[in-house]
């Protein structure tokens, strides 16, 4: 059976999903990401793809599904800064981050089932940060939002307060670009209709 399939566990990107009215199923990827691309634009495609072709290949019945993945990364320059490991790590990236400008690049890998084949494009936003001291740090980090967040913050939460100028796609920044989004989907002529019950 024919399904539309999101290759992620992120409620991040089910609720933006679920915000524009896609019915969908939820079958998120397994295994570490690795990608031995160079550049951010084709490191954060590259992982959308292997989450997507994950699914494809270890799950059944899903060679006929409609499949979309995606991956964020926040890129300080051209290092990617992913999600931290504990708290300390996070209170790192948030000092480097402080009063600089950084890249959020969001990856989408879509797999058409009719021509058998991947759609994997970006997207990037420009966010500036208000220059942070320690005590904008730490009260930050008691949010708790920094867990599971690449760059250690979420902007549609707390991290709002530590933004100074965003340039692009906010929901690029939460963690699936729209306007891309709705872009591969009608480059692969994705019948929306079939999968989105509502008008937005």
């Amino acid at each position: 059976m024919e399904q539309f399939i999101l290759a992620s566990a992120s409620p991040r990107r089910r609720d933006i999903l679920t915000e524009e009215g896609f019915t969908f199923t939820v079958i998120p990827a397994q295994g570490e990401e690795i990608t031995q691309e160079t550049t951010p634009d084709r490191m954060v495609q590259d992982i959308a793809y292997q989450k997507g072709l994950w699914v494809l290949e270890n799950k059944e019945d899903v060679n006929t599904s409609w499949i979309l993945a995606c991956d964020t990364l926040v890129f300080l320059g051209n290092t990617p800064l992913g999600k931290p490991e504990n708290r300390a790590h996070a209170y790192q990236m948030l000092q480097e981050l402080s009063g600089v400008r950084h890249k959020v690049i969001s990856g989408i890998a879509l797999y058409n089932p009719h021509s058998k084949t991947w759609n994997c494009q970006s997207d990037c936003t420009k966010v500036s940060f208000k220059k942070l001291n320690s005590e904008d740090i730490e009260n930050y980090l008691n949010s708790g939002e920094w867990t599971d967040a690449a760059g250690a913050y979420k902007i549609q939460g707390q991290g709002s307060e530590l933004i100074d100028s965003v340039v692009g796609s906010y929901s690029n920044i939460v963690g699936l670009p729209r306007d891309l989004l709705y872009g591969i989907l009608s480059d692969d002529n994705f019948p929306i209709d079939k999968y989105r019950s509502i008008e937005t």
